[in-house]
């Protein structure tokens, strides 16, 4: 038996909860390879030395550096008991922290910027598995750099991944619990790199499927998925259980507990996915696995930061052929199209903003007219076979009362539709009361 556990930045980021994941991790039976993310907050900061770095701000950096090293002196002050073992740990940090320290003499277009931004995993990763071992907890820390071969983010090579993860499993002392970092991994030319932004859940699952895990774990801050955002939304409450599906459905239209690529690597290894609360360990949380408890309306997410862009077609070329052109420009530019309606000569797309948004729209002024509406937020209404719920046509009822810009009815799993970003919050709390107080979902 082999499990995997996440534990995310505010999980890892207070003395209280590394000493109750001390706890979890010898209560949970079996092997476990455990996944750390940065301290909460310190990724950001180390976004802003790379910023710093990349425009020669010498001093900044500098300064950056030292508070960085502060706060995680302080840290294992205030965490390992044992003088010998606390003296060890600040030197390990040192030493991590003088090799990036390297970067801010060097001429920045020599600079990889994981390099600093994944600098986080591993100092806590460090410092926890020194407090675990001077606590008396065996464990040994893997370097997730050695292992996490990722030659494609939506496609990553578990094969390439299984075989290098084994050959460090084998090199190490055998032990019950291995501490890695999450968001660390190297592209396909062996480059140190990064899952992006809340990519430790993808490294979580990746990890699993590598060594067909029982269950992956996924510990946050919050009881599992909610059927709204608890953030905008008094009274929502925990899904119990959900489908692979459906989770994905809810992580690439907001939902912020999970990576939109998370469910990538397991799903067809039907490995469970389980989210739990570290704050609370003992509440239920959420299974997400091949089967949906009930069919109907099981949540809501929203996504904000979208522009819409409104298409008008020039009369000298084809629906299909501006379609089949504007796909080629928005993948040129690497943007993503959340949504996308055809009405007649008019095309409108739903897109995640992008710094080439600029660029997007002058490429389709080359074949039409393009009006872009900035600061709009996708909200979608999940649940496996929504069509075919016996309160479908409630459901749009109700969205019709919305003050709603676009709407897709296609995918028989979701309901996604776009409004003001001003208007988010009040139809996120008008859905949770129509369409849960009023019990819509069906068995």
């Amino acid at each position: 038996m082999i499990k995997v556990l996440k534990f995310g930045g505010s999980s890892v980021g207070s003395i209280k909860n590394l000493h109750t994941i001390r706890g979890l991790l010898k209560q949970t039976q079996g092997k476990k390879i455990v996944v750390c993310s940065a301290i909460k907050g310190v990724t950001d900061r180390l976004v802003v030395l790379a910023g710093h770095v990349k425009e020669n701000q010498t001093v900044a950096a500098e300064n950056s550096l030292d508070l960085l090293q502060k706060q995680h002196h302080a840290f294992i002050e205030d965490l390992i008991d044992s003088p010998a073992t606390r003296k060890e740990t600040k030197a390990h940090i040192d030493r991590l922290i003088s090799e990036v320290r390297k970067f801010v003499l060097r001429d920045s277009s020599q600079i990889n910027t994981s390099q600093i931004l994944t600098l986080g995993e591993e100092l806590l990763t460090v410092i926890f598995s020194k407090f675990l071992t001077a606590s008396g907890v065996h464990n040994v820390l893997l370097k997730a750099k050695d292992f996490m071969y990722i030659d494609s983010l939506e496609t990553p090579n578990i094969e390439k991944v299984t075989s290098k993860l084994r050959a460090e499993l084998q090199h190490e002392e055998p032990t019950d619990i291995y501490i890695t970092q999450g968001f660390v991994c190297r592209d396909k030319k062996g480059t140190l790199s990064n899952l992006q932004r809340g990519g430790s859940d993808y490294t979580a699952t990746i990890i699993g499927a590598a060594v067909n895990a029982d269950e992956v774990q996924i510990w946050t801050d919050i009881n599992g998925l909610h059927n709204n955002d608890p953030r905008y939304v008094a009274e929502t409450f925990s899904i119990p259980q959900i489908s692979y599906g459906e989770a994905a459905d809810l992580a690439f239209f907001g939902a912020k507990i999970l990576h939109p690529k998370t469910m990538i690597p397991i799903k067809d290894r039907h490995i469970p996915l389980i989210l739990k609360n570290t704050f609370d360990p003992t509440a239920e949380g959420t299974v997400i696995s091949n089967k949906a408890l009930k069919k109907g309306i099981k949540a809501i997410a929203a996504k904000d930061g979208i522009t819409l862009l409104k298409v008008r077609i020039n009369r000298n070329i084809s629906l299909s052929q501006y379609v089949s052109s504007a796909s080629e420009i928005l993948s040129k530019h690497k943007a993503t199209v959340d949504m996308f309606t055809i009405s007649g000569d008019s095309v409108s797309l739903a897109i995640q903003n992008t710094s080439r948004l600029n660029e997007i729209i002058a490429d389709l002024r080359k074949e039409s007219s393009v009006t872009a509406y900035f600061d709009h937020s996708i909200i979608c209404i999940v649940g496996e076979a929504l069509s075919q719920d016996k309160n479908a046509e409630k459901i749009t009822d109700i969205i019709n009362e919305l003050p709603v810009k676009m709407v897709s009815y296609e995918n028989s799993d979701n309901i996604p539709f776009l409004v003001d970003t001003t208007h988010k919050i009040t139809v996120l709390r008008y859905l949770n009361d129509q369409l849960f107080s009023s019990n819509l979902a069906i068995a």
